[in-house]
């Protein structure tokens, strides 16, 4: 999907805030837009950074990118110490030029980083940079304080606009009146802001840059590479890439084979087939070269080539379901983990990426066309729960994408505890998780053995342990769930006091590290909703017997709830835990609330079981 327009200078700085600690602050920072055509747009940027200590070195160094439509025409660093005298002077010779972005990309973009490399602290770094577009689809947002622990002194953006060109502006906690002007029949318009304290890094950027102050630009009417369109609408910047990727395509004689050998079957088994045909022959590649951030890449290229990136492995995906008469629709989205939402009453390229909606009379199924590992009809913590362009020919639209909620996100531990005489036990655990649960497969059969041992030992709340074994399979490639399995051995599971042992209810993972969890900050989240039903066989040797036995907890409130239900048999106990968690944000009283339900879950889960020698 298309490169974000943006400045790729870093900003943060350190002051004497009562917020946060600073590793650097910006003195001035003036950022100019001069608009004179649709192909003729100049950018001038300067600002001045002060680096307190080595925590603000990385803020210290310049990145940029420059390609087809965009080139840094001037660039300079100047380097002061704390009193304002020069140390050096660094240009546009000498930076770094490389590739954008060195893996999966075949593009024409690069990248200048200029590195300072001064150590005597506090020091002072001014950059000055011009850059030249010759088309665009967006302006750079501004962002003065575009990171956590960043203070700012002053900034302002200053855009001079043709009298024929129109733009549009969103503009949020900006605590200075818009300056509007006109010189020489240009528009002017002035935002300028002050005093910005820092932040502290204790909550995701999400949330940070949604409070942040900014003002995104967009062109009414725009032109890139010789396409022009409008975006004053979403359906009008819809339309737009619809009729860029809407080309013929030429699909192979193999291809057509198969795919005529489908024609006729049901709606959903078609497009699982043809999914995991795409699957099997294509990988993902990114593609920016020229107008190639916006526009496919032709389906027979794709066939040729066997790689494509998320626009030409859709739009293929799309070609093939069109052959056998399913009509689909392209989905843009920005995707991440930790992303700001798009703005839905803002029409403009806030994109980067593109996946498929099929549209059915039951649902909707959606197609994440860059993995080879995902099933139909999965999109994961990528694309999930945010704001997406419906595109349509017609209507074109914002949506919401799918999100999965409590039920979904299921983890289900079946737990078998053999424990001896010393409080020693040997566990044997299956694990099967689905809804979003699934991404950590992805990275199972991705990462690297010590990547995953490490991953592995985090799981357990036991302070002494070993995994003996671990396994995981995918038993079905069409369902977004997995199994897990793990043998330990763990020390002192049970505490022996005199002739007796203690166990907790929950032996396994507690709710509260389940959820970012922070009572100093008086701030808990859960992104995403969850439900953990463990079930736990414990046995024990037939020289003790259970002389407390708990009730059954249950716990229920708006958050979520808890049940444990507790039975004994003989020598074995057997413990079905089902814990369910809201999605949610909580702050100060919210907070309050929400961590008095915590805490009442977490003293449920520490009740103890006792077991006593028979004598």
């Amino acid at each position: 999907m298309g490169r974000y327009i943006v400045f790729l200078f870093i900003i943060i700085l350190t002051s004497g805030s009562l917020f946060a600690q600073e590793y650097a602050r910006i003195k001035n920072s003036v950022t100019k837009y001069i608009i004179k055509s649709l192909e003729d747009i100049e950018v001038e940027r300067s600002y001045t950074i002060v680096i307190k200590d080595e925590k603000g070195d990385k803020y210290s160094q310049f990145y940029d990118y420059y390609d087809q439509f965009k080139k840094i025409t001037k660039l300079s660093m100047i380097i002061r110490d704390m009193n304002g005298k020069k140390i050096r002077k660094l240009g546009k010779a000498d930076a770094y030029d490389v590739m954008f972005n060195q893996s999966f990309e075949i593009g024409d973009a690069r990248m200048l980083i200029i590195n300072p490399d001064y150590k005597n602290y506090p020091y002072e770094v001014e950059v000055n940079e011009v850059i030249k577009f010759n088309g665009i689809i967006g302006f750079p947002e501004w962002l003065p304080r575009a990171y956590f622990n960043v203070g700012v002194d002053y900034a302002k953006l200053m855009v001079t606009v043709h009298p024929d060109i129109e733009i549009r502006w969103h503009q949020e906690y900006i605590n200075k009146d818009l300056e509007l002007s006109t010189i020489d029949e240009n528009r002017v318009f002035i935002w300028e802001i002050s005093d910005l304290e820092a932040v502290k890094q204790d909550i995701h950027y999400k949330e940070f840059y949604e409070t942040q102050p900014k003002v995104l630009l967009a062109p009414t009417n725009f032109q890139l590479d010789g396409f022009s369109g409008r975006m004053d609408t979403w359906q009008d910047f819809g339309k737009w890439f619809f009729e860029l990727n809407n080309n013929d395509y030429r699909l192979s004689d193999e291809t057509k084979s198969f795919l005529d050998g489908r024609i006729g079957e049901n709606p959903d088994e078609i497009i699982n087939d043809v999914y995991r045909y795409m699957q099997d022959r294509t990988r993902y590649v990114s593609i920016q070269l020229g107008i190639g951030g916006f526009k496919s890449i032709a389906t027979e290229e794709v066939e040729q080539t066997g790689y494509g990136d998320c626009k030409a492995l859709s739009t293929y995906m799309k070609n093939m379901l069109d052959y056998v008469g399913i009509p689909s629709n392209y989905i843009l989205v920005r995707a991440g983990r930790d992303v700001p939402d798009v703005k839905d009453d803002f029409p403009s390229n806030q994109f980067n990426h593109v996946f498929i909606g099929v549209p059915l009379e039951r649902d909707t199924i959606l197609l994440e066309c860059t993995s080879q590992m995902v099933p139909p009809d999965y999109i994961g913590t990528f694309t999930d729960d945010r704001n997406v362009l419906w595109i349509s020919e017609d209507e074109s639209k914002i949506v919401r994408s799918r999100s999965y909620d409590m039920d979904k996100n299921l983890k289900r531990t079946f737990a078998k505890v053999e424990i001896d005489e010393q409080g020693n036990a040997e566990m044997s655990l299956n694990v099967e998780k689905s809804g979003v649960l699934f991404d950590e497969i992805l990275m199972l059969k991705s990462a690297g053995k010590d990547y995953i041992e490490s991953f592995n030992y985090k799981r357990f709340p036991f302070k002494d342990f070993t995994i003996t074994d671990f396994q995981f399979d995918q038993e079905d490639r069409e369902e977004p769930k997995f199994i897990s399995s793990f043998e330990l051995k763990v020390n002192g599971l049970g505490k022996v006091l005199g002739d007796k042992i203690i166990l907790p209810v929950n032996l396994l993972k507690p709710a509260r590290d389940y959820i970012n969890y922070d009572e100093y900050k008086n701030f808990a989240e859960v992104r995403r909703g969850f439900t953990i039903v463990d079930e736990v066989d414990i046995f024990f040797a037939h020289s003790f017997w259970v002389s407390n036995l708990p009730d059954k907890i249950k716990i229920e409130s708006e958050y979520g709830s808890l049940d444990i239900n507790i039975l004994h048999e003989g020598n074995k106990i057997h413990i079905v835990r089902t814990l369910k968690i809201q999605n949610g944000t909580y702050k100060q009283d919210d907070f309050r609330k929400f961590s008095n339900f915590v805490k009442e879950i977490s003293r449920a889960e520490k009740t103890k079981l006792v077991l006593n020698l028979k004598t």
